[in-house]
């Protein structure tokens, strides 16, 4: 089992926060891709091939690729290519991503349809390149989230603070609702965010 810690643009310069996270006794980190990343990432490439890294990386969260509106969808799309091409240029644990929309309208069951049919193509997409670049393609569970997300061959990365949150707001026991999704997906996880339930992301 590898321990890593979250990278993201704010903990520049990056080869201090490497040193720091290697010397704290971590094995790896997972680095957002949020903007402007990754276009921008020269300092970061550098930084991951100084320390010989094996990083993980987490997809922006401005990438929505569960909304049912065509023009952000492909959009959105063109960035989960763009940081899956990024990713493909290290030797790469892991891409998490979230199943992000923000549509109001995604509680009717002919919006939900698109959204989910679009989410479908991104993730056979994301899991097809991940297969080919040798690493795995992980949704996350988040507020969005619906079991009928998990879909194709993609794996999970189960947050343990969002389902926790999440499961107190529907007001159920979060111990027994955690132990019913870790048999049914058990196979299917293979990352674990653990973290202080009242921080803020990433």
């Amino acid at each position: 089992m590898k321990i890593g810690a979250p990278i993201w643009y704010g903990h520049k310069p990056f080869e201090n926060k490497f040193k720091e996270i290697l010397d704290t006794g971590f094995d790896y980190p997972e680095i957002a891709l949020d903007y402007p990343f990754p276009e921008r990432a020269e300092e970061l490439e550098k930084a991951i091939r100084d320390f010989d890294l094996n990083p993980a990386f987490h997809a922006p969260l401005d990438m929505l690729i569960a909304c049912p509106r065509g023009e952000i969808f492909k959009a959105s799309m063109e960035i989960l290519e763009k940081c899956l091409k990024f990713a493909a240029k290290f030797e790469t644990l892991y891409f998490n991503f979230h199943a992000m929309h923000f549509t109001p309208t995604y509680l009717f069951p002919e919006i939900r349809e698109q959204g989910i049919k679009n989410l479908e193509y991104a993730i056979r997409f994301a899991v097809k390149f991940g297969e080919e670049a040798g690493f795995d393609v992980c949704l996350e569970n988040d507020q969005f989230f619906m079991e009928d997300f998990v879909l194709g061959n993609v794996k999970l990365t189960l947050d343990l603070g969002h389902f926790v949150m999440d499961t107190y707001r529907l007001g159920e026991d979060y111990r027994q609702a955690l132990k019913d999704f870790a048999k049914k997906y058990g196979k299917r996880i293979v990352v674990f965010h653990v973290h202080d339930l009242t921080s803020s992301p990433p």
